[in-house]
């Protein structure tokens, strides 16, 4: 048999070689699986912050044609159950359920307000059905609809497929009924039944008004950064996600605000808004 002879210095690939070549093309994929997901990321965030702008132009609308200087802090929903028609607060926050806590629909609660009036309700149906959809909260337990009973409305999401949150300054900052301990959830305040002597939120309203207000109870509270520190708190993973941002309207107008890629609005480190918030400062 003849062979090839091989020419002078010709040689394959030692081990060590290749292995530094497979290193190499190793770190630059992750480079640029990297750049890559930083790109789409910065990507969905300014896309949102057009979403938020033009909830903001919604909400100029909304004021323009109603001539508040904001709108109201409740909402009334009426049904063909035996519920009948109920008010349902507008806050940034939670609903507790036998198990767990469920997010209270914010933005499809101001779309229902926006609906009395077509510039400001246009110009958030206009987002289209990527951003625009009907939605119900699922409650604690995984189940749409039980434990809160939140109707079926017209919401408006962020590009990472969560609902855009917005926050009233009848319910901002940080809404528990006393002081929350460190490493814990704060209590829920109470809403139906109460009136404006022990909660102040809807004051002037009779009686009634109470007695049909959805929720029994809502929560409003956030991690701290200080609670993020495993030296304060190792528990702290237990109380992901937080209620809300814990952020305070400026100047009394309300805000919109996306919890971001990761889903909790206490991370406010990645959280997209338009206009910032005012945020209490530890030993405020």
């Amino acid at each position: 048999m003849t062979r090839t002879p091989r020419r002078a210095g010709a040689r394959g690939f030692t081990l060590i070689e290749m292995l530094v070549v497979i290193i190499i093309v190793g770190i630059l994929v992750t480079l640029v699986v990297a750049v890559g997901a930083r790109v789409t990321t910065t990507s969905r965030a300014n896309t949102t912050r057009d979403v938020i702008r033009a909830l903001d132009t919604s909400l100029s609308n909304y004021i323009a044609d109603s001539g508040e200087d904001r709108p109201t802090a409740s909402v009334a929903y009426e049904e063909n159950t035996s519920v009948g028609n109920r008010n349902f607060p507008i806050i940034d926050g939670v609903v507790p359920t036998t198990n767990g806590a469920t997010v209270v629909n914010s933005v499809g609660l101001f779309m229902l307000q926006a609906k009395d009036y077509s510039s400001a309700y246009g110009v958030a149906e206009g987002l289209g059905s990527e951003f625009v959809r009907l939605y119900t909260p699922a409650s604690g337990g995984g189940q749409v609809g039980v434990g809160d009973e939140q109707p079926e409305l017209l919401t408006v999401f962020d590009a990472w497929g969560q609902p855009i949150r917005y926050v009233h300054p009848n319910f901002d900052g940080e809404i528990v009924d006393e002081p929350r301990p460190d490493c814990q959830k704060g209590s829920p305040v109470r809403m139906r039944g109460s009136s404006p002597a022990n909660n102040g939120y809807f004051f002037g309203e009779n009686p009634a008004f109470y007695q049909e207000l959805a929720f029994m109870r809502v929560r409003r509270n956030y991690i701290t950064e200080r609670e993020r520190d495993p030296a304060v708190c190792s528990t702290f993973q237990a109380l992901i996600p937080g209620d809300g941002d814990g952020g305070e309207c400026v100047s009394g107008r309300p805000y919109f605000y996306s919890m971001g890629p990761d889903a909790d609005p206490s991370d406010r480190e990645d959280n997209v808004y338009t206009g910032e918030p005012r945020f209490i400062k530890p030993g405020e």
